[in-house]
């Protein structure tokens, strides 16, 4: 945040002219390089590594990096890139069903998610713009929601004396927190504006400062992954997720656990 926060200002020490340096250029002497190379032509110019990284990339020929970079839908949004045109080769691929198993599951637990809602109420008190009052308004509501489900269901285990909870109709749990084949598309617009606001901290075509929280994002990038997977190809991969409530020793402490099933409907 403090990064973007700089960046947005101007006021970022080590930023760089948005052009490619003659060492990395062909036939450069960085013509090719690895990221030890990079640090040390970055520490001794005073240029932030990262971003001219970021920079590269989008004219690179050949980029090497640890597959869960794509296999990891938050880093592989993050990073803003792209397979789409392009050849990939992956080595050693055996672990690849479970690296996407792990980087697409989730698990929210009741206190993160009371903290998610009463931080975009702050949010929507706090600024006017009607046009992220509507959306912000709708990512609250979906979290109010979403908590009102593990409510009932930590008071039906409770009440039964039993400690988790093993969701059998996945239609049934997105309807209970407001999302069908007709609300989702709303949704999924209000989720990508929340985004945008979150990664330049600014208002989209208005560029008012507005900070939403990487705590808030993380829990809603978590939620969209799975959503998104659930609904795509008019619902394809519906059951390519087990939700299952489970009990803490406090209620602060219940948790939705997401478990993917079947990597292959991200894959």
């Amino acid at each position: 945040m403090e990064c973007l926060s700089a960046l947005s200002k101007n006021k970022c020490p080590y930023l760089f002219e948005k052009k490619i340096p003659p060492d990395f250029r062909p036939y450069g002497s960085l013509e090719k390089f690895d990221t030890d190379d990079l640090l040390r032509y970055c520490e001794q110019r005073m240029l932030c590594p990262y971003r001219l990284s970021r920079f590269l990339m989008k004219s690179a020929d050949l980029v090497l990096c640890p597959y869960n970079f794509i296999m990891n839908p938050k880093v592989k949004g993050q990073m803003m890139l792209t397979i789409l045109g392009v050849i990939l080769i992956i080595d050693e691929a055996h672990n690849i069903e479970s690296t996407i198993k792990e980087s697409i599951s989730f698990d929210h637990d009741r206190g993160g998610l009371q903290t998610s809602v009463g931080l975009l109420n702050k949010y929507l008190n706090s600024q006017e713009n009607e046009e992220f009052r509507e959306k912000v308004t709708i990512i609250r509501d979906l979290f109010i929601n979403y908590l009102r489900y593990i409510n009932d269901k930590s008071v039906e285990l409770r009440d039964k004396d039993r400690y988790e909870y093993i969701e059998s109709n996945n239609f049934e749990f997105f309807e209970k927190i407001g999302i069908t084949k007709l609300t989702w598309p709303k949704i999924r617009v209000a989720l990508d504006y929340t985004f945008v606001v979150g990664n330049s901290s600014h208002l989209p075509g208005v560029g008012t400062p507005q900070k939403i929280s990487m705590f808030v994002l993380d829990y809603l990038e978590q939620l969209y992954v799975v959503v998104a997977l659930c609904f795509k190809y008019n619902c394809r991969y519906m059951n390519a997720f087990k939700l299952i409530v489970s009990l803490g020793s406090v209620p602060e402490e219940d948790h939705l656990i997401a478990v993917n099933l079947d990597p292959g409907s991200y894959f």
